[in-house]
């Protein structure tokens, strides 16, 4: 917020030049499109046109943006007329619809220009939108609107549709003083002229979002940020401006001692992985973020609960590093779904990820998420990418490293999911009573362990249940008859003991069915709820998951007297995926009579976070056996 209000100061110093007249802008009175390639054409809309613009007016009393927007739509099947027959003139902070045109081309050419008591204002924010009525198949629908804004100074375009998009053009202005900044995706092509940058794009291929992908961050986009120099958006300059010394009002020489000397964080008899273990874990513990409205509840350092916002919360690792005399590196990262990290350039509409990096220990401090610890891992979303590194091995004098800080992929081993289910069928064979055992290690431990923390702190019981469920029963109708947690506490972090639940409950719905003399057991249902990739059997993007974990389930069922066992085949499952040899992922599952008891194992192993497309088929083997392993059926028979 401070780098965005500075540059806003700064443009509005600049001097007025009119420069390109955006506001003169028009269509072709016979418009004409790029021809439609073969593999366009059987897709049920596509977009001919997407033209743009982005005008900046600056200084003396003017500080305007002026937005232009054209598209043009070919309607191929009836089905999707309403998805593209309504238009909202509507962009950000808008002052004023400056134009706003429509029109129907029909296939013999001719054009159907739409009158302006079609265009509708809202009473209360003032929004003009039309609908296009009478659409056939075979119509284009054409339109353009001018918007005269109240400016931001960064922003991004996306230019990818559900459907295909033949051209694309983006411009971007600015009067005399503004520079642009820009980052836009490898399809473009562009062009400068003095203060105009245009962006261009041909053919580019429909939007299609896929399970486990960095659908985000493969979208056509282009990203800008507008700034009086070049130089004023680099990361040296925003570091400094913005972290060169943290400000955290509640310390003060003499309470930074206390509390130094309260937790003892100088203790040299203590290693700096102690120290800083104490130190996080009193912070996780007793601070909590103050949410966006709420007022400050800051205290003392020692007395308990109190709120800070981000930047405090900040300043207060930062400040406590700088008093134990700890080298420390300030990364920013970028979640790899939704992007990458610009070595070179801060993009303030790019959210960021912040973390503190200690080299002597080689782990990280996550200020700004209180259910991650002091560790060896980072946030899940930031392996395997980079981040830019502001330097605070001296203190006194922070500075920016023109490298790039790479974050480590977390091995399968720290995330794990352990059960234990026994199963015994009521006496009238419809339902049956559970026992389970939930272990959590590593990211999943984490999240559950802080989310429980946040539902039991607002008295949130219903949720609780709900969450209890999700976790252990997911996709089963079930009673609770009662659970409890162990290995609750933000301490268990540090030594990833697994969070633990257990419960009793008992099923009220389609756990077995009938088929003649025999009795079907939905015994698969107890290992929750599974993805599936059945209906996707093509792939573009390459697989992305979130972490690499483990499970392992096991299932003891009690056979009930009366019976005996027919068939338990479709608990045998065995699919893999190896790479140079080594298995990569897996799912396999084995089942036995062991006395009075069928029991059932699985092992399941993901232990990589990326995967080509060449692995896809072999992957999606693996994926949809859970989900086959979900559906199976226990097959009973009387006995005798």
């Amino acid at each position: 917020m401070k780098k965005l209000m500075l540059q806003l100061l700064l443009l509005f110093m600049v001097f007025q030049v009119d420069a390109q007249k955006i506001k003169d802008y028009a269509w072709d009175e016979k418009p004409t499109f790029d021809k439609i390639p073969d593999e366009f054409k059987e897709s049920p809309a596509i977009v001919l046109k997407d033209n743009r613009w982005v005008h900046m007016r600056v200084g003396g009393y003017s500080y305007t943006s002026f937005i232009m927007k054209h598209l043009a739509v070919k309607i191929n099947k009836k089905d999707v007329i309403n998805q593209y027959n309504k238009v909202r003139a509507v962009n950000g902070l808008t002052r004023k619809v400056r134009d706003f045109h429509a029109r129907i081309i029909k296939p013999d050419g001719t054009i159907n220009v739409l009158s302006e008591d079609k265009i509708i204002e809202t009473e209360e924010n003032k929004i003009k939108s039309l609908a296009f009525e009478g659409v056939e198949e075979g119509d284009i629908l054409e339109y353009y609107y001018i918007l005269k804004e109240i400016p931001i100074t960064a922003d991004y375009e996306i230019f990818q549709y559900e459907v295909p998009l033949l051209s694309a053009e983006f411009k971007l202005s600015a009067s005399q003083g503004v520079r642009f900044l820009y980052n836009e995706s490898d399809l473009f092509s562009i062009t400068k002229d003095d203060n105009s940058y245009l962006f261009t794009a041909k053919n580019v291929p429909a939007y299609k979002y896929e399970k486990d992908a960095k659908n985000t961050a493969l979208i056509n986009k282009v990203i800008y940020e507008a700034t009086s120099s070049l130089s004023s958006s680099q990361w040296s300059l925003f570091f400094s401006m913005a972290f060169k010394k943290f400000n955290y009002t509640q310390i003060s020489k003499g309470k930074s001692k206390d509390f130094l000397k309260d937790l003892k964080l100088n203790d040299a008899t203590k290693s700096t992985d102690e120290r800083l273990t104490i130190l996080d874990n009193y912070i996780k513990d007793n601070f909590e973020f103050r949410q966006s409205g709420e007022k400050s509840k800051i205290k003392e350092l020692a007395s308990g609960k109190q709120k800070l916002s981000s930047m405090e919360m900040l300043s207060l690792y930062g400040l406590t590093l700088q008093q134990m005399k700890i080298p420390f590196k300030l990364v920013f990262g970028v979640d790899r779904f939704v992007g990458n990290v610009d070595p070179k350039t801060f993009y303030s509409v790019v959210p960021h990820k912040i973390l503190f990096y200690i080299p002597e220990t080689n782990k990280y401090i996550t200020p700004l998420e209180d259910y991650i610890n002091y560790g060896s891992v980072t946030e899940y979303e930031l392996q395997d990418t980079g981040g830019v590194v502001y330097d605070f091995s001296n203190p006194d004098k922070p500075v920016f490293k023109s490298e790039i800080h790479q974050f480590p992929v977390t091995d399968a081993d720290f995330t794990k999911k352990n059960t234990e289910t026994v199963i015994v069928l009521n006496s009238d064979g419809q339902n049956a009573s559970l026992e389970k055992k939930v272990m959590a290690s590593g990211y999943l431990g984490q999240a559950s362990r802080g989310y429980v923390k946040d539902l039991k702190g607002n008295d949130e019981k219903e949720e609780l249940e709900k969450f209890v469920k999700y976790i252990a029963l997911d996709g089963m109708e079930v009673k609770l008859n009662g659970y409890d947690f162990k290995a609750e506490e933000f301490l268990n972090n540090y030594t990833n003991t697994p969070f633990e639940i257990n419960l009793k409950a008992e099923t009220i719905a389609d756990f077995t069915e009938n088929a003649g003399n025999y009795l079907m057991v939905n015994l698969g249902k107890v290992i929750g709820k599974q993805n599936n990739l059945y209906q996707e059997t093509t792939r573009k993007k390459p697989i992305a998951t979130n972490y690499a974990k483990k499970y392992h389930h096991k299932i003891m069922f009690n056979i009930p007297k009366g019976y005996t066992v027919e068939s338990y085949k479709d608990f045998i499952l065995s699919k893999e995926l190896k790479r140079e040899g080594k298995t990569i992922c897996a799912f396999n599952s084995k089942a036995a009579v062991v006395g009075n008891q069928l029991v059932v194992e699985i092992e399941e192993i993901y232990s990589d976070i990326n995967y080509p497309v060449t692995e896809y088929p072999n992957y999606r083997e693996v994926i949809n056996a859970a989900a086959d392993f979900n559906k199976a059926a226990l097959v009973l028979k009387p006995a005798g």
